[in-house]
Formats: structure tokens, C-alpha cells, sequence
């Protein structure tokens, strides 16, 4: 009659280990975190920045979106954002003054509900006997928050970080039913709410459905098929319907799988030139070896196949690199996986050389992953300072003093809160320029540039950018940093499409100028043979 009783109280007493882990990993997490806000406003002279540009151009299409416009330019459509659902989420934050310091803080509680889940998958004893020492809790949930890059991606600010919470959430609910036979009701919600937060979660969705049509769970998983089909579906027609095309613009620009399935091989291969792709590859096949023994059940089978697909259809169709954050929620989904055959190896009857073997793949895994992310702290706050000596110098030229449209490349900070016209000549923000761009030449981004009214443009004129622009244009100077810089290691050329535009623009720059950090500069590009005031001849000696 006492046994019942003292199981009870065992298992109440591993939560509560379970729980206090996972306060001391949070609190860790949040200090670290602290850390780097402090050093990244210390690099920055005590302003906050987001760690890449493209976080702002979600928020530039969440204000509009408050608005009922879906687009970053009031006066015409685009789909800038490679995600459905990640600008309505966040459109709430833009109403609030520091709006990206709110996405930081947004993204860094996500990492930390990440962190809950693996906690809850760490708490089961039923699943693997023995439970872990507190100590080893703690490391696991610390290893889990540096696998994650949570950190790293709080400071990206975008929607990655939600696409890894819904990565670890369908692991769990997979594996509640696995060793329980329990099918939670958020599983569904999750596997039809990932591919909308990132189409590339769209692998994991379909390995899920995989696993619970062959566990007999075959209507549900039929069903929740159409409905995630349906929402992305849904979102297409939505496109069409505002004369946009079927994927977002940003898709179309970064995805060569987007573009056809001719390119399925070429994306494979370039997966395959980064250490971490090849990680999984290697944690792949240890789940194809595992899922080969009759041995362990039809349902041990069946999960880890299905996490090997899941890993496939990342290689074939997603994309690795970028921050690492292309591949972060397949990193973590076979993470998970690794983990659970290294708490309960399935095999008992393996040879030695195979348990070496398969130590040495999640060795490789977990140090492979861990050298990028450290890598990725350390760079985070230079990568946000480079954010702010650039963009965000750009950004406040624009709104503050040429309040005029412009044409750029890099669409994100010059976009949000902006009310004049941003044309993007890289096509994440404009159909019309992507489309001109793959043709080739440069007449159409003067044309664009005219249509447009554009009074300033500032891009890259680099080989891997622009090589060349229009005849027409005519240079007015460039914008660089003293800074170390790691992310667009190049001046911003700034360029007039006319010469009212080139005198309209100049006094406007020598103001800004003035208003600069000191380790930036705007070098004056010379035109004597243009220069028709004292003024402007005045600028060009400086």
C-alpha cells in the first residue's frame, strides 16, 4: 500500500529537481543575455540595434499591416517577408517607441519557453529509467540554450526563434506519444502552425504527419495534412490576389528551390560545403541505423525514420548558413533526437564498434554546433554595432533630412517608420525590381528610380551588389565606418539619378553629416565639372 505512495512522492521530487534546473539554466540564459545587450550598447554609444537589418523590414510590413496594407510601401503591394504569420505577431510591438528592443525582448522569452520543453523532455523518468543528476540537468539545459543559438537569435530578431520553439514543441508532442500513447492537443496546432512561422518548417510538419500515419494514427494525420497544406495554400492565393507572386519576394530572392526543382541538387550540394549540414547528415544516418532494427518496435522504427526524413528534406529543400540561422530548427529537432538515443540506447546488443561510432556522431554534433554559436555570441553585439553605424545612420538621413523617396538595397532600418517611398532595387520589397534584376543590365533601375521619384540612392557598388549603375547617376559620395565590421564589409556609395536631385540632395547630406558618430564618415565624391555653387565646390573638398 506504500509503494504507490512513495513513487508518487519520487516523481514529484524529480520535478522539482527538473524545475530548479531549469531556474538556474533561465537564469544563467538571462544573464548572459544581459551581457551582451550591455557590450553591444557600449560598442554603440548607448543605443540598441538588432544584430542584422532584415528584422526592421518585418517591422516596417507590421506597421502597415495595422493599417490593413500589406506591404513596406503604403502605396503598393509587396511581400518582403519570407513568413505569414511572424508579421502579424509581432505588429503589436510596433506601436511601442523602442519597438526592436521589444522584438529582443519577445524573442528572448520564446528562447526561454524553448528551454521549458526540453526541461519537460529531460523530466521523464518513465521514458529513460534513471533520472539525471541536478548538475547534469543543468549542463543539458545550458548545452540545449547554446545548440538553440537562443541568445544569438533574440538578437536577430526575427522569426527564428519562434520557428524553434515550434520545433522542439512538435519533438516532445511526438515523443509524449512514442513512449506514452498520449497525443497532445497542441501537437496539431504546432505542425500546422510551423510552415506558416517558416516554410522550411514544412520538413518537420511532414515528418510528424509521417510518424502519425504509420503509428495508426492515420485520419488525424490526414487531416492535419490538408489543414497545413490549406494555410499555405491560403497564403498563396493571397499573393495572387494583390498581384503578387505564389512565394514571397523574399523567398523568390534567397531560395533556388523556390525557383524550380531543377535546383534541388545544386541546393544540396551547397548545404553540403557547411560543417554543420554535414553534422547532420552523419546524426541522419544514425537514425537510419537505428530505425533498421526490428527490435526496438514499429514505433521506434517509424520515429526515427521520420526524423531522418525530416533531416532530408532540409538538405534537399532548405538552406544552411546566413548568421546560422537557416538551419537552426533542424539543428535542434535532430538535437533532440541525438539526445533521447543517448539517454536510452535502443540497441543494447550493438557492437562496440557501433557505440563508438554512434558517441562519435554526437560528439561531432554537439561540437560543431557549439563552436558556431559561441562564434555567433561573440559576434552578435559587433554584428549589431555594424547595424547601427550603417544602416541606421542611413535610416535617420532619410527620414530626418532628405524626407524624400529613395532607392536602397538594404531595406529594413531606412523602411521602418518611414512614411516616403523605399524602393528595395534588391527585390525583397518590390516584385518589379527582383524580376529586372535576374534579366540583367542597369537601364531598369534607372527607370524604377524615375518612376519612383527618387531623390537619393544608396547601395553597395561591389561585385557581389552592383558592379555598375546607370550612366546616368552621378556619385555623390560614400558612407564608412572605422569599425570592425562582420557583416557588409563594404561602403555605402550614394548616388543622385539627375542633377536636380544631385543638388537637391547635398545640403541636405552636408546637415547629417554633421550629426554623424565619430566613427563614421561621408567622403565627398568630386565633381568640378558638375559643381555650379561655392557651396557644393565647398563640399567636395572635404
Amino acid at each position: 500500500m506504500t509503494q504507490p505512495h512513495t513513487s508518487q512522492w519520487a516523481a514529484s521530487t524529480d520535478s522539482i529537481a527538473i524545475y530548479s534546473a531549469f531556474q538556474l539554466a533561465t537564469l544563467v540564459t538571462l544573464g548572459v543575455s544581459a551581457a551582451i545587450l550591455g557590450f553591444t550598447l557600449w560598442l554603440t554609444g548607448g543605443h540598441f540595434s538588432l544584430s542584422l537589418d532584415d528584422p526592421y523590414i518585418h517591422l516596417a510590413l507590421s506597421e502597415n499591416l495595422l493599417t490593413g496594407h500589406y506591404g513596406i510601401n503604403t502605396n503598393e503591394f509587396s511581400a518582403p517577408s519570407s513568413s505569414a504569420l511572424w508579421p502579424l505577431i509581432i505588429a503589436p510591438l510596433t506601436l511601442l517607441p523602442f519597438a526592436d528592443l521589444g522584438l529582443w525582448l519577445f524573442n528572448l522569452i520564446v528562447g526561454v519557453a524553448s528551454l521549458f520543453i526540453f526541461s519537460k523532455l529531460i523530466d521523464t523518468k518513465e521514458a529513460f529509467g534513471q533520472p539525471l543528476r541536478d548538475r547534469t540537468m543543468v549542463f543539458f539545459l545550458l548545452l540545449f540554450a547554446l545548440q538553440a543559438n537562443i541568445l544569438g537569435l533574440a538578437m536577430v530578431g526575427m522569426e527564428h526563434q519562434l520557428q524553434v520553439f515550434l520545433s522542439v514543441a512538435i519533438f516532445y508532442g511526438m515523443y509524449q506519444h512514442l513512449k506514452y500513447d498520449r497525443l497532445p492537443l497542441w501537437l496539431g496546432f504546432a505542425i500546422i502552425a510551423a510552415p506558416l512561422v517558416r516554410y522550411e518548417s514544412l520538413a518537420i510538419s511532414a515528418a510528424a504527419l509521417f510518424y502519425l500515419f504509420f503509428t495508426r494514427r492515420r485520419f488525424y494525420a490526414f487531416a492535419l495534412g490538408v489543414i497545413t497544406l490549406g494555410g499555405l495554400v491560403g497564403f498563396s492565393i493571397f499573393l495572387l490576389s494583390l498581384g503578387l507572386d505564389k512565394f514571397p519576394d523574399s523567398v523568390l530572392v534567397k531560395s533556388s528551390t523556390a525557383r524550380g526543382l531543377a535546383n534541388l541538387f545544386d541546393n544540396l550540394w551547397g548545404n553540403l560545403h557547411f560543417p554543420k549540414s554535414i553534422a547532420l547528415v552523419f546524426i541522419m544516418m544514425l537514425f537510419l541505423h537505428t530505425a533498421w532494427f526490428k527490435s526496438i518496435g514499429k514505433k521506434h522504427q517509424v520515429f526515427y525514420l521520420s526524423l531522418a526524413i525530416a533531416i532530408g528534406l532540409h538538405l534537399l529543400f532548405g538552406r544552411t548558413g546566413w548568421f546560422f540561422r537557416y538551419e537552426i530548427y533542424i539543428w535542434v529537432f535532430a538535437g533532440c533526437g541525438g539526445f533521447c538515443l543517448f539517454r536510452q540506447p535502443l540497441l543494447p546488443d550493438e557492437k562496440p564498434l557501433w557505440r563508438r561510432l554512434s558517441k562519435g556522431i554526437m560528439v561531432l554534433f554537439v561540437s560543431v554546433g557549439s563552436l558556431e554559436h559561441v562564434a555567433a555570441l561573440i559576434a552578435t553585439p559587433v554584428t549589431a554595432s555594424n547595424i547601427f553605424y550603417q544602416q541606421h545612420q542611413m535610416a535617420t538621413l532619410v527620414k530626418t533630412y532628405i524626407k524624400a523617396p529613395v532607392a536602397v538595397n538594404d531595406l529594413g532600418a531606412v523602411s521602418f517608420k518611414n512614411r516616403h517611398y523605399v524602393l528595395d532595387l534588391w527585390g525583397l520589397g518590390s516584385s518589379d525590381a527582383r524580376k529586372l534584376r535576374k534579366a540583367g543590365g542597369v537601364d531598369w533601375m534607372h527607370k524604377l528610380a524615375q518612376q519612383a521619384n527618387v531623390q537619393l540612392v544608396m547601395i553597395y557598388q561591389t561585385n557581389n551588389w552592383f558592379p555598375d549603375v546607370p550612366t546616368q547617376w552621378i556619385k555623390i559620395g560614400e558612407l564608412s565606418d572605422a569599425t570592425f565590421r562582420l557583416i557588409s564589409p563594404y561602403p555605402v556609395s550614394f548616388f543622385a539619378i539627375d542633377q536636380a536631385s544631385f543638388e537637391q540632395s547635398q545640403l541636405k547630406i552636408q546637415a547629417w553629416q554633421k550629426t554623424l558618430p565619430q566613427v563614421v564618415t561621408f567622403t565627398w565624391q568630386r565633381h568640378e565639372s558638375i559643381a555650379r555653387t561655392s557651396d557644393v565646390q565647398g563640399l567636395a573638398d572635404q
